[in-house]
């Protein structure tokens, strides 16, 4: 049996701390919003009008439904109750102003996160641990975290690879479309700023799912030297959240990773 080394072993007593923290950042970021929105009513309605508007809903209706979702949907967040089914909204949320209005990495960091808890639940640290009905509910849809943590690990390893690749080789054309298109759904801003060779290299470890845990050390390291510089701060801390997940629970499966441990065996 394989046996995880000491350092990565310590790492893990972490994670129910800056679980904590990810948490509040996120929820601390959607709550301001809905407060913004409450208290400048005509821009909100103007924005679901114009913006992002939903087909088979009303503006008015579509306000009313985003405001409610970022003031209480953050506060469960936060407080770790019931996170998962209020992860969803803020995920659907999210990636429908990314994709209709506001496209900009902190954005699709915060996205990715957010499918973590809807897949994985809170932490520790968390109220839905301490409430026994909250507890009940929690293990509904514990399948969740069963079945599909793995895959979407490796999901978020290949999708960080890809704009850590795209950056590397500087490309301007993916699969005939512009590069501007495809920083939609992939965060090749934030990592276009690194050197070429960081990010090749990163880009074919994290693809195959080799070294996971350490190179995603690595890179939080990298992303913490450019927020020194001149890195936008969600964008930073929204990175090396969705960068600590992968060091502390791996590269998910299937992985290099995933098929040495397996043969060691």
């Amino acid at each position: 049996m394989v046996t995880e080394p000491v350092a990565l072993r310590r790492v893990r007593f972490i994670w129910p701390v800056l679980d904590l923290t990810v948490r509040l950042i996120l929820a601390q970021r959607f709550f301001v919003s809905g407060v913004l929105k409450v208290a400048n009513w005509p821009a909100a309605l103007y924005l679901a009008e114009h913006e992002y508007r939903l087909s088979g809903m009303s503006a008015v209706s579509a306000a009313y439904t985003g405001a409610s979702i970022e003031l209480v949907c953050p506060v469960l967040l936060a407080a770790g109750v019931l996170t998962r089914y209020a992860a969803l909204p803020l995920l659907i949320l999210s990636l429908l102003i990314q994709v209709s209005y506001n496209p900009v990495d902190w954005q699709l960091y915060s996205a990715a996160l957010l499918g973590w808890y809807a897949i994985h639940g809170a932490g520790p640290l968390s109220l839905e641990r301490a409430l026994p009905p909250v507890a009940r509910v929690q293990r509904c849809a514990h399948w969740l975290r069963l079945r599909l943590t793995a895959p979407y690990l490796a999901l978020v390893r290949v999708w960080i690879s890809l704009a850590l690749l795209l950056a590397g080789l500087q490309a301007k054309i993916v699969f005939g479309q512009s590069i501007l298109r495809a920083q939609i759904l992939l965060p090749v801003s934030s990592v276009a700023q690194w050197p070429a060779l960081l990010n090749l290299g990163c880009g074919v470890l994290l693809l195959v799912g080799l070294a996971t845990r350490y190179v995603a050390m690595v890179m939080i390291i990298a992303s913490a030297a450019a927020a020194m510089m001149h890195s936008s701060y969600f964008d930073d801390v929204c990175f090396a959240a969705m960068l600590a997940v992968l060091a502390m629970f791996g590269g998910g499966r299937p992985s290099a990773d995933q098929l040495l441990g397996t043969r060691a065996n």
